[in-house]
Protein backbone atom coordinates (compact mmCIF):
# COMPACT_ATOMS: atom_id res chain seq x y z
CA UNK A 1 0.00 0.00 0.00
CA UNK A 2 2.76 2.54 0.94
CA UNK A 3 4.18 2.67 -2.86
CA UNK A 4 0.19 3.82 -4.13
CA UNK A 5 -0.11 6.57 -1.91
CA UNK A 6 3.37 8.18 -3.42
CA UNK A 7 3.10 10.62 -4.84
CA UNK A 8 0.47 12.92 -3.44
CA UNK A 9 1.00 16.06 -2.06
CA UNK A 10 -0.96 15.75 0.94
CA UNK A 11 -3.93 13.67 3.01
CA UNK A 12 -6.53 15.42 1.05
CA UNK A 13 -4.85 15.44 -2.31
CA UNK A 14 -6.10 13.25 -5.15
CA UNK A 15 -4.88 11.68 -8.09
CA UNK A 16 -5.42 12.59 -11.69
CA UNK A 17 -8.64 10.55 -11.87
CA UNK A 18 -10.13 12.26 -8.49
CA UNK A 19 -9.06 8.92 -6.87
CA UNK A 20 -8.14 10.66 -2.98
CA UNK A 21 -6.21 8.47 0.02
CA UNK A 22 -9.24 7.77 1.81
CA UNK A 23 -10.69 5.99 -1.76
CA UNK A 24 -7.29 4.45 -2.38
CA UNK A 25 -7.64 3.05 1.36
CA UNK A 26 -10.91 1.88 1.05
CA UNK A 27 -10.71 -0.12 -2.37
CA UNK A 28 -7.80 -2.02 -0.17
CA UNK A 29 -9.70 -2.65 2.15
CA UNK A 30 -7.06 -1.13 4.55
CA UNK A 31 -9.23 -0.17 7.48
CA UNK A 32 -6.25 1.14 10.31
CA UNK A 33 -5.29 3.68 7.47
CA UNK A 34 -8.89 4.95 6.57
CA UNK A 35 -9.46 5.31 10.29
CA UNK A 36 -6.10 7.53 10.37
CA UNK A 37 -7.17 9.41 7.36
CA UNK A 38 -10.89 10.32 8.61
CA UNK A 39 -9.10 10.74 12.54
CA UNK A 40 -7.11 13.68 10.56
CA UNK A 41 -10.24 15.06 9.49
CA UNK A 42 -10.48 13.64 5.58
CA UNK A 43 -13.98 13.30 4.65
CA UNK A 44 -15.17 10.49 2.80
CA UNK A 45 -17.61 11.85 0.44
CA UNK A 46 -15.38 12.71 -1.76
CA UNK A 47 -16.12 11.60 -6.12
CA UNK A 48 -13.85 10.53 -8.67
CA UNK A 49 -14.23 11.86 -12.18
CA UNK A 50 -16.05 8.87 -12.98
CA UNK A 51 -18.77 9.80 -10.09
CA UNK A 52 -17.56 6.61 -7.76
CA UNK A 53 -17.05 7.39 -3.80
CA UNK A 54 -14.72 5.44 -1.23
CA UNK A 55 -17.84 3.65 0.03
CA UNK A 56 -18.76 2.23 -3.19
CA UNK A 57 -14.84 1.30 -3.97
CA UNK A 58 -15.85 -0.61 -0.43
CA UNK A 59 -19.11 -1.85 -0.98
CA UNK A 60 -18.04 -3.57 -4.64
CA UNK A 61 -15.22 -5.39 -3.25
CA UNK A 62 -17.29 -6.70 0.01
CA UNK A 63 -15.06 -4.96 2.60
CA UNK A 64 -17.92 -5.20 5.19
CA UNK A 65 -15.43 -3.36 7.96
CA UNK A 66 -14.51 -0.96 5.59
CA UNK A 67 -18.07 -0.04 4.89
CA UNK A 68 -18.96 0.41 8.09
CA UNK A 69 -16.23 2.77 8.83
CA UNK A 70 -17.37 5.04 6.10
CA UNK A 71 -21.00 5.25 6.93
CA UNK A 72 -20.20 6.05 10.64
CA UNK A 73 -17.80 8.73 9.43
CA UNK A 74 -20.83 10.16 7.37
CA UNK A 75 -20.31 8.98 4.27
CA UNK A 76 -23.03 9.33 2.11
CA UNK A 77 -25.23 6.59 1.25
CA UNK A 78 -27.38 8.29 -1.76
CA UNK A 79 -24.84 9.72 -4.46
Amino acid sequence: MKKQFNGFGTIWSSDSSGMSLSMLAAAGGQDDILRLLIKKGVKGNGRQKNGTTALMHAAEKNFLTTVAILLEAGSYVNV
